[in-house]
């Protein structure tokens, strides 16, 4: 299978103020650079542009140079058709297709740059149009981990109780997916058939994804237990071990709890199946 090639539009304002440029226009290699700009949360590719009034290096000295940098990130590769434009002064330039981290411009002497129509009302207005043709694996890996301290006396409150259990927080696995995930454990057992022992759950929210593989590995190092287990999540729902009998977790000789605490540890990787994008581009 061929991998994922999405193409996605590019239209962006930036503006910098002619007084911050002018301090740097006697400097060797000093810039003022925008924020980031995520081009696309599926492959959380980014960019950002930096203004250099007097040149990014010897070579460059006396020219008003813009560079866009950009970072891949998940994406095995990015090919930009990319035009700056600066509407005040009628200039307009196609960027080379440059490196796989950006590429420099060159728009101006910096000796006629501030006396120029590039700036209008105190300001340079630069916008960034075109496409970014990004090419990603089939699958994206995501390593997690957390790690839980679980009160003893806030477990045996639950001990007798019937589905009774503890929830950790919310966790987004990436900030480029909006899969989440929490950690549920129940001293007695999560239904009938699980009655009398302790159970452990990761739960997993797909948010839009249809299909994550997830490989787990659970522990409480006091007590010497790992799990390792493998699950592929097509719905939101929790999966897991059983830890040990509900009477073994408060036994004092199995060591499940130390000073009053168990730590709980679930860590791994879960992964994205990415087909579903195969040869498709993203709307304008």
């Amino acid at each position: 299978m061929e991998p994922s090639i999405i193409t996605i539009p590019v239209n962006q304002e930036i503006k910098f103020k002619k007084i911050d440029l002018q301090i740097l226009k006697d400097s060797q290699n000093g810039y003022l650079q925008s924020p980031m700009y995520t081009v696309c949360n599926l492959s959380n590719v980014k960019y950002y542009i930096r203004i250099s009034p007097n040149g990014h290096n010897d070579k460059t000295r006396g020219i008003v140079s813009i560079t866009i940098h950009w970072f891949k990130e998940n994406a095995i590769n990015i090919d930009s058709n990319i035009m700056l434009c600066f509407e005040s002064a009628n200039f307009q330039r196609d960027l080379p297709k440059g490196n796989e981290y950006g590429v420099t411009l060159g728009i101006s002497k910096t000796s006629k740059f501030f006396d120029s129509k590039f700036f209008a009302n105190g300001e340079l207005i630069v916008k960034v149009k075109g496409t970014f043709k990004i090419t990603l694996p089939l699958s994206i890996k995501y390593p997690f981990s957390a790690q839980r301290k679980i009160k003893e006396s806030d477990l045996e409150a639950l001990k007798s109780s019937n589905n009774g259990y503890l929830k950790s927080k919310r966790f987004n696995v990436s900030s480029d997916s909006d899969i989440k995930y929490y950690i549920n454990i129940y001293p007695n057992g999560n239904k009938d058939a699980n009655r009398g022992k302790t159970r452990v759950f990761l739960q997993l929210q797909l948010g839009s994804e249809t299909k994550v593989n997830a490989y787990l590995n659970y522990s409480v190092g006091s007590a010497n237990f790992s799990c390792r287990l493998t699950h592929v999540f097509e719905k939101c729902e929790g999966y897991g071990p059983c830890l040990c009998s509900t009477d073994d977790l408060f036994d004092p000789e199995k060591g499940y709890f130390v000073d009053g605490e168990m730590t709980l540890k679930v860590a791994g990787t879960l992964k994205r199946i990415l087909s579903i994008f195969l040869n498709r581009s993203a709307p304008g």
